[in-house]
């Protein structure tokens, strides 16, 4: 939670990189590596999460007692089973990834 709080806050202040786009590297320079440090440290967290849920869901499939539980479906859930059409793929890790950490920041904004 801290570190998508704090994300949220930095993005308020960070709004200066949506300035001048073509050339906001080179004069915003040590805010952009800011914004790309925390984009890192969010996707290190939601990854860890993500990943942790997912071996649950295949412990869980695998062992008997599942049955007994209530199935419950996250948003994660279903990301990892939805499959793209045109390129008969699932989603990779990342782009659940990305979509967890925009769902998130959304529902903090309204």
């Amino acid at each position: 939670m801290t570190v998508q709080h704090r994300a949220l806050l930095d993005m308020i202040r960070l709004k200066i990189l949506d300035i001048f786009p073509r050339v906001r590297k080179l004069i915003f320079r040590n805010h952009w590596n800011e914004l790309i440090a925390i984009r890192k440290e969010v996707e290190s967290v939601f990854k860890a999460l993500i990943e942790a849920k997912m071996k649950y869901e295949v412990k869980r499939a695998n062992s008997e007692v599942h049955q007994e539980e209530e199935k419950t479906s996250s948003y994660v859930d279903t990301l990892q089973n939805l499959e793209i059409t045109e390129e008969k793929s699932k989603l990779t890790i990342e782009e659940i990834v990305t979509l967890c950490a925009k769902f998130l920041s959304t529902a903090s904004d309204t």
